[in-house]
């Protein structure tokens, strides 16, 4: 029992700083935009990128209670795929997004 404990704590740590690290390349993508970032604009992608900080305060919310890290990480998530098929048609590509929620949902 006790190893299993452990187990759990060292996924949630390493899940936990994956998150992060997924965290900080968002912050740069949005430092290295430069101009005005889209968060501040009434576009589509102001949307989703409104959805994708909903997802990071997730993550930073999960850190002490779980489980309303993982509904904002799961809606964050949600919201921006449902708005990109909204607006493109088709979900996004790329093995990233698949793996966005992977840190909160383990």
């Amino acid at each position: 029992m006790r190893n299993k404990s452990r187990l759990v704590l060292a996924v949630r740590i390493i899940a936990t700083g994956i998150g992060i690290l997924i965290g900080v390349f968002f912050v740069v993508f949005m430092i290295g935009e430069g101009g005005h970032p889209p968060l501040f604009s009434f576009r589509i992608e102001a949307l989703m990128t409104w959805c994708l900080v909903i997802y990071m305060m997730g993550i930073l919310v999960s850190i002490k209670s779980v489980g309303i890290g993982g509904l904002m990480t799961a809606f964050g998530i949600a919201g921006f795929y449902l708005i990109n098929y909204a607006s493109a048609g088709k979900f996004p590509g790329g093995p990233v997004f698949r793996q966005c929620g992977f840190p909160q949902y383990s």
